[in-house]
C-alpha cells in the first residue's frame, strides 16, 4: 500500500502492514511539528521530548524508553537528495506504553517505534510513529478484532518500521514553507 498524506503527495512512504489472517491493531501515524516548539531540545534529545510529550497528551497509562540511536544515512537513504541545503537528522526511538483505547478502563501494552526526522532548513520536526501492541486485555475493545493476550505482530515490527523508514521521502521540500 502507498501512503499519502493530507498534505497531497508531496509526503509518501510504502506502508508494508503484513500481518496474519486476524487484525493485529497496529497503527501507522506521520506527524508534522514546527520545531521551533521545544527550540532548545538538541537533537539527540529531541525524539525523547516527542515520545514523552504524546505520552501525557494520550491515553497513557505508564511509558518506558528502550532504546534511541541515531539512524545511519543508509537506513534513510531517500531524504538525503536536493531540495534542501542540510541534511536532515534521524533518530530512532523502541518504547512501550501502557494505555487504554479510547475511553475504555482496560489497559494494554504497545511497543511504539518512532523515528524523528529533523529538518533543521525547514524548522520542521517529522514523526514517523508504529504503535504494535503486545498484549492486550480481555476487556479492551481491540480485543474483538486481534484477540486478548500475548500479540506476536510486534516481533516483526523493527523490520517493518525499518523498510517504512527506508521508503520514506519528502517530494516537495516548499511544503514546510
Amino acid at each position: 500500500m502507498h501512503f499519502s498524506s493530507p498534505y497531497n503527495a508531496n509526503i509518501c512512504f510504502t506502508l508494508l502492514l503484513h500481518t496474519s489472517s486476524s487484525c493485529s491493531d497496529t497503527d501507522a501515524l506521520f506527524q508534522s511539528n514546527p520545531s521551533k516548539e521545544q527550540p532548545n531540545v538538541p537533537d539527540e534529545q529531541a525524539i525523547e521530548f516527542h515520545f514523552e510529550d504524546q505520552c501525557r497528551e494520550g491515553d497513557t497509562n505508564a511509558f518506558k524508553v528502550d532504546s534511541v540511536r541515531r539512524l545511519a544515512d543508509a537506513e534513510v537513504p531517500l531524504l538525503h537528495m536536493q531540495g534542501i541545503s542540510q541534511v536532515p537528522s534521524c533518530w530512532l526511538l523502541a518504547g512501550q506504553i501502557t494505555a487504554s483505547k479510547g475511553m475504555e478502563n482496560a489497559l494494554n501494552k504497545v511497543q511504539v517505534l518512532m523515528c524523528l526526522v529533523r529538518i533543521p532548513d525547514k524548522a520542521t520536526d517529522v514523526l514517523l510513529t508504529l504503535n504494535t501492541p503486545i498484549f492486550i486485555a480481555a476487556e479492551s475493545a481491540a480485543a474483538k478484532t486481534a484477540g486478548s493476550g500475548h500479540q506476536s505482530a510486534y516481533v516483526d515490527a523493527p523490520r517493518l518500521f525499518s523498510r517504512i523508514i527506508a521508503s520514506f521521502c519528502i517530494l516537495n521540500w516548499d511544503l514546510f514553507d
